[in-house]
């Protein structure tokens, strides 16, 4: 959750936001962000395994975190079952294949648009789009030699 921001934006708009995080310090950023909103809960989660019965929502967000998921599959099956029929899960990460990549050392694997695919398709998600900020260019054999690898 990082800074907490993300409720109180998603709440102007949205009946009920559930932010959570298994961090306690980002916990307590996002609740003094929340500011007691009522349309906004924020909880500890754990991501692979989502503490809320099937069909509970509309939309999930993983914002700049599936890579420090060590079991992000996990994650992905759960979403899959608490979202409702026609939900949309949102996952925003880094283009490993950047030439400005700098991965955190407390990551487990960051993944490719293909490999992203295919998690989500092998538990269940079939509309799936990507969107990017952060092409790689990848011109030269080097980079594309590199991107292979990566």
């Amino acid at each position: 959750m990082c800074s907490g921001q993300g409720p109180g934006c998603l709440a102007k708009k949205a009946k009920r936001v559930v932010g959570g995080d298994i961090d306690e310090n980002n916990l307590n950023l996002a609740l003094k962000h929340s500011n007691g909103r009522k349309n906004i809960e924020i909880r500890w989660l754990d991501a692979h395994n989502l503490q809320f019965k099937d069909n509970n929502f509309d939309v999930v967000i993983l914002y700049e975190a599936i890579y420090y998921l060590s079991e992000p599959e996990k994650f992905v099956a759960e979403t899959y079952r608490v979202l409702r029929n026609n939900g949309i899960m949102i996952i925003c990460t880094a283009n490993k294949d950047w030439a400005g990549f700098n991965p955190s050392p407390y990551s487990h694997k960051y993944f490719s648009t293909p490999e992203l695919f295919k998690i989500l398709s092998q538990h269940g998600f079939t509309n799936i789009a990507v969107f990017g900020d952060s092409p790689a260019k990848t011109d030269t054999v080097k980079d594309k030699c590199i991107s292979a690898i990566i």
